[in-house]
């Protein structure tokens, strides 16, 4: 006796099974990349926080007996946003002791504006500063921004908002 029905599946369902995984696949990818944008973000916030913070500290032990400050810059043209720790009550290029780039992280400051620079000087002793300071990184893609605040009291503080 002879039987008609065969054993597998028909190209239908084979394409079917194809569009499933290759969606899975496109919404997988799109998510494992937006997450490591908004990794970037958050890691470059935490780091600007850290870095206002140690540079605090200095100027409250008086560290090499003067203020500390950091110099945020978002030059205009295309170059690479960057944050720069300096000593003395102002900037001044011979004193920068250190030198953070957002370079190979796609963060960029949206304050201060292109072609702008915002300094915060920590008195020594007290740590306060003369005027508040909020800075604000972004990151292509992503509607979150990173947040940092430094109070009159020299308060530090520092979020993601949005996603």
């Amino acid at each position: 006796m002879k039987s008609d029905s065969q054993n597998g599946f028909t190209l239908l369902e084979l394409l079917i099974i194809i569009a499933i995984v290759a969606v899975i696949g496109v919404v997988s990818f799109s998510y494992s990349f937006g997450s490591r944008r908004g990794q970037a973000l958050r890691s470059a916030t935490r780091s600007v926080v850290a870095v206002l913070r140690d540079t605090q500290t200095r100027a409250v032990g008086q560290e090499a007996g003067v203020s500390w400050g950091v110099r945020f810059s978002n030059p205009s043209g295309g170059g690479f946003d960057q944050y720069e720790v300096f000593t003395g009550a102002v900037y001044d290029a011979d004193t920068v002791m250190q030198v953070y780039s957002f370079r190979s992280t796609g963060v960029a400051f949206s304050s201060p504006a292109s072609g702008a620079v915002t300094d915060v000087v920590f008195s020594p002793l007290s740590g306060r500063v003369t005027s508040p300071v909020f800075v604000v990184l972004t990151i292509s893609g992503e509607s979150a921004t990173g947040e940092v605040s430094v109070n009159a009291l020299g308060q530090v503080s520092g979020e993601v908002v949005g996603n």
